[in-house]
């Protein structure tokens, strides 16, 4: 009877059970168990959490510790990592809060909406401060939502096309005037460039044009108004005569320091001071490439490579004696209108990407 029995529930659930034995397998010969195993024991670690029969510390002293459980999250889109903290005896799981949220899930691209979103509606608690390095242990092998802290991308210089220009803007002399008007830029770029420009006139003289209005405004004013990524400066060739170098470094400082508070999220790209040619620095006066070397020297300090950058572009055009190619120039100083080029393309080829 009990053989018959067994027969007719084999042979009841033989299908069943031909998928389960298929199944294990399956993922024993494909070493596929992990899917599995690995949420199922974040959540039983989890459950251990909000039950209080798991400790999470955050590294660092005692002092930095915030006092309820957290799990790290990271700030991506190229903002310095900041690691994050939420209250997990207010937020069963990253998935029920997310249910509840226009901007989930979490994901790299959507951070500061998400949490804003989140705090807003009150799903979650304020976010308490975490030691620098962020890192959450836990007496188990495999700590409940910890993985490696994320690093700012270190800016680079590459290639681009010439659309990398569009929310660039260019402040300089007449060589800037130059690139302007014969650089190809197709109207890629923003200028605010005049002939005889310095950098102590830099930002309060009025070369900028406004729509409808007559009276042009200041440089100072129009930064005030619109926002840009990247901000080249080019100057120095006018103020060689004018005070001495630790005084050009300071006013060069001082303008980049006001620059900063007026568009905080633009990178900064200090451009050398365009070397002269060889007859022209042998004339015996102020404008020379000695003095225009030493100003180069003097500002290239004052890149931080964070959001303050030097860029050489003498490299494009001077010759084997560093000096101002003889064939790209006219008067030993500007460029000709027909190599003007030679400078937008160093440009499209040393662009900052971040």
């Amino acid at each position: 009877m009990r053989v018959k029995k067994g027969e007719s529930f084999l042979k009841r659930y033989q299908f069943i059970l031909f998928l389960l034995l298929y199944g294990c397998i399956f993922m024993t010969a494909g070493n596929r168990w992990d899917l599995y195993s690995e949420p199922i024991s974040h959540l039983v670690l989890q459950a251990k959490i909000l039950l209080g029969m798991e400790e999470v510390q955050a590294a660092g002293p005692e002092e930095e510790q915030p006092e309820k459980y957290v799990f790290r999250a990271a700030f991506g889109d190229g903002k310095t990592a900041e690691m994050l903290g939420l209250y997990l005896d207010e937020l069963e799981y990253d998935e029920t809060v997310e249910a509840d949220l226009d901007n989930g899930p979490l994901e790299p691209g959507n951070m500061d909406a998400w949490f804003e979103e989140a705090l807003a509606k009150g799903l979650m608690d304020d976010v308490p401060e975490l030691a620098e390095t962020g890192y959450v242990e836990t007496e188990d092998d495999d700590p409940f939502w910890v993985d490696e802290p994320w690093e700012t991308a270190a800016p680079t210089w590459g290639a681009v096309e010439e659309t990398y220009f569009d929310d660039a803007l260019f402040l300089g002399d007449s060589r800037v005037v130059g690139l302007r008007d014969y650089g190809k830029m197709n109207g890629h770029g923003t200028f605010y460039a005049e002939e005889g420009l310095s950098i102590y006139k830099l930002l309060s003289k009025k070369i900028v044009s406004v729509p409808g209005q007559r009276a042009k405004i200041s440089v100072e004013e129009a930064l005030g108004q619109t926002q840009y990524a990247k901000i080249y400066i080019m100057v120095g060739i006018n103020e060689l005569d004018v005070g001495t170098t630790e005084r050009f470094k300071e006013a060069y400082q001082e303008t980049i320091e006001r620059i900063r508070e007026l568009q905080p999220n633009a990178k900064i790209i200090i451009q050398s001071i365009m070397m002269v040619s060889k007859r022209r620095s042998a004339k015996g006066d102020f404008v020379n490439n000695a003095k225009i070397q030493e100003r180069n020297e003097a500002i290239k300090e004052l890149a931080d490579d964070v959001n303050v950058f030097y860029l050489n572009v003498n490299e494009a055009v001077t010759d084997d004696d560093g000096c101002l190619n003889v064939k790209y120039t006219g008067d030993g100083i500007h460029l000709k209108a027909q190599y003007v080029p030679v400078w937008t393309e160093y440009l499209k080829t040393h662009a900052l990407i971040w």
